[in-house]
């Protein structure tokens, strides 16, 4: 402080000791001020630095504002081009998939011509029916049907094995399951039309058990103990047809059932009520006649002339069996053999003479007591598996293969269809269950190795003129 307890004022009087203080305060106030213009100097110095760091940021979003711009630009022209990409990769992919459609097409034709190739060289035709036993439609969308994939309508595809098997026909769950779409399939009306042509004929079932064998061929049974129409009864109103579409003047048309049950034949047109025991009833021997064809000497035969006559003893013969004693079979299989006889004559008088079969093959099982069933599959494999390489190396090697058709009766029956002279269709029914897939495997074998082998069919047809001079010939009395 300048000078005892007060201040003393700045003007007026005051000696060397206030001019002291004033001085003081004048320092002390410079250097503040000072002070504070340096300080001011340090701000301002800052904020230019700032400021020129604004402007900084601001050309920098400006650069980046133009390189967003540049790339919306260059992104939109991408977005453009790829729309074209696009468009050309589904026109590509529509075309390709044209062409894979056309390829496939072409494929399955030259699958279906092989087919009808070998089926004018004799070889059987197989007809494949898969039974549904997949959970869902998605699997059947993609032709996926539980062990078995369907990569067309001819080919079967077992992915888990690496196997593939050709047929005529594969009627899988998404097609139609009506007998109609059955009996196109296996060509019903030309089956019809060449047996009144003289051919011998034989539609027989394979497969699996419970896979819809029995139902396909003879219908499925209803609780009234009637049946609905099945493949059999379609057969028979076709041959009713054909006859008038083909001009039949007159005809002879003689059926016979039999059951083949532990290789002993039944006849199931004769009494109901008669037993059935072989201890009891009579012996039937399978003979072949001076033509090689095949018949069964003492099992009667009925006579019909009209299509509901034909189908009415059918379904009487099949219904026999249920209403004999249980006793007298010896086991619950049974393998049943259907024939018709046809001899006609058309409007030029040629006369013509075939033998039309069904057989429905009953299926092996684990049972001690079809253990029969299961050699008489067995030897049929055998008599296949001879017939089909000796028609793979036909042009060298062994052409004259023993045969052991009698090595069962089964085989003995079936010796017109296999290798002999007929026309042989097989309807192998499947359930392509992966818990069966040794069952399956066996019966696409099977299967396959039948369409290998090479039957002989011709026809039995007398020309008119032939006719009439055999009974000029009989008629010569050529004395003795």
């Amino acid at each position: 402080s300048c000078g005892g307890k007060g201040r003393a004022p700045l003007s007026g009087g005051g000696g060397p000791g206030g001019e002291a203080c004033v001085g003081t305060m004048l320092g002390a106030t410079e250097a503040q001020l000072q002070s504070i213009t340096a300080k001011a100097a340090q701000l301002e110095q800052l904020m230019t630095g700032k400021i020129e760091a604004v402007r900084g940021l601001k050309r920098t979003r400006d650069g980046c504002e133009e390189e967003v711009a540049g790339l919306r630009a260059k992104l939109a022209e991408a977005e453009h081009r790829l729309q074209g990409v696009q468009a050309d990769l589904e026109q590509k992919t529509s075309s390709l998939k044209l062409v894979a459609d056309e390829y496939n097409k072409a494929q399955l034709l030259q699958k279906r011509y092989k087919n009808t190739l070998a089926e004018k060289n004799g070889s059987p035709r197989v007809i494949v029916k898969l039974c549904d036993t997949t959970d869902g439609a998605a699997q059947r969308a993609r032709h996926d049907f539980g062990a078995v994939c369907v990569a067309d309508p001819c080919t079967i595809n077992v992915p888990s094995k690496s196997k593939s098997f050709v047929f005529d026909s594969v009627i899988t769950p998404n097609d139609p399951q009506g007998t109609p779409h059955l009996f196109t399939q296996l060509n019903g009306e030309q089956m019809a039309h060449d047996v009144l042509c003289g051919y011998n004929v034989t539609l027989f079932t394979f497969g699996q058990a419970g896979a819809g064998k029995t139902q396909s061929l003879f219908g499925a049974r209803g609780r009234d103990g009637t049946a609905p129409d099945g493949v059999v009864d379609a057969f028979i109103s076709q041959l009713f047809t054909a006859m008038e579409d083909d001009n039949v003047e007159c005809f002879t048309i003689k059926a016979q059932m039999m059951e083949l049950n532990n290789d002993t034949l039944y006849d199931l047109f004769s009494d109901p009520a008669a037993p059935a025991h072989p201890d009891n009833g009579p012996t039937y021997e399978i003979l072949r006649d001076e033509k090689g064809r095949v018949h069964v000497p003492g099992m009667q035969q009925v006579g019909v002339s009209k299509a509901a006559q034909l189908s009415q003893l059918f379904h009487w013969g099949r219904n026999t069996r249920d209403k004999r004693p249980h006793a007298a079979r010896a086991t619950g299989k049974s393998h049943y053999i259907f024939t018709c006889s046809v001899e006609n004559y058309n409007r030029k008088g040629d006369f013509r003479r075939a033998k039309l079969t069904f057989i429905d093959l009953a299926a092996p099982t684990p049972s001690p007591a079809d253990a029969w069933v299961t050699r008489s599959h067995q030897a049929m494999g055998d008599v296949i598996s001879i017939l089909s390489t000796a028609a793979h190396q036909r042009g060298g090697g062994d052409q004259h293969q023993h045969v052991a058709y009698r090595n069962n009766k089964l085989t003995m029956l079936m010796s017109d269809a296999l290798g002999g002279n007929c026309k042989t269709v097989m309807l192998c029914c499947l359930m392509p269950n992966p818990a069966h897939m040794e069952e399956l495997l066996t019966s696409l074998i099977y299967a396959y190795h039948l369409k290998c082998i090479a039957n002989t069919p011709s026809p039995y047809d007398i020309p008119a003129d032939l006719q009439r001079l055999e009974e000029q010939i009989r008629s010569i009395d050529f004395g003795t």
